[in-house]
Parts: structure tokens; C-alpha cells; sequence
């Protein structure tokens, strides 16, 4: 699982993304260290955008998803994700 992982992901030293990754993938990453928000169950065709400073402490990150469109959420998901065009988004920052 590592090696695919890792096919769908760039790093530098101060961002990394991932491009399409499956639940199961996504849950991979977020494992270790439980940093990573819980996103729906059904969540497919995952994106994450991060940029951190370790000098200032800044980070940016944006976690684009999809779900099935028979899938609603709660209303305590909805204030943690904004629905686009393409799906729904996470985004969290500190600067």
C-alpha cells in the first residue's frame, strides 16, 4: 500500500500532495498519527494540498473529496466540509 501511496504523492521540504487516493488509502496516511480529519465513510477520489513553515509553525491544508450522491451529511459534518463543484472540501490553517 505504501509504494501506491506514494505514486500519488509529491513532497519538497516545506508542502506535500496527494492525488486521488482511495478511503482505504487516506486512512492509511491518517493512521500514525491521527492528525488527519475523520472524512465520510464513503469518501472517494481524495486530494490533499499541504504547506507547512516549520519556522513559524504556519500550515495550510486542503483535503478534496467525493462521495456518492445518494450519501447526505449529518449536521455535524457539514460545518466541517464545504461542498464545490466536484465534491466537498476540509480546509484548516494557521498563519
Amino acid at each position: 500500500m505504501r509504494e501506491v501511496i506514494c505514486t500519488k504523492g509529491t513532497a519538497t521540504s516545506m508542502d506535500a500532495s496527494f492525488t486521488n487516493l482511495t478511503r482505504e488509502e487516506y486512512d492509511h496516511l491518517r493512521s500514525p498519527e491521527d492528525w488527519l480529519p475523520h472524512l465520510p465513510s464513503r469518501s472517494d477520489s481524495i486530494c490533499i494540498e499541504y504547506f507547512h513553515d516549520s519556522f513559524f509553525g504556519d500550515y495550510d491544508i486542503t483535503i478534496d473529496f467525493t462521495i456518492p450522491s445518494y450519501i447526505i451529511l449529518d449536521s455535524n459534518q457539514t460545518f466541517k466540509f464545504k461542498q464545490t463543484s466536484s465534491g466537498y472540501q476540509y480546509h484548516d490553517f494557521a498563519m
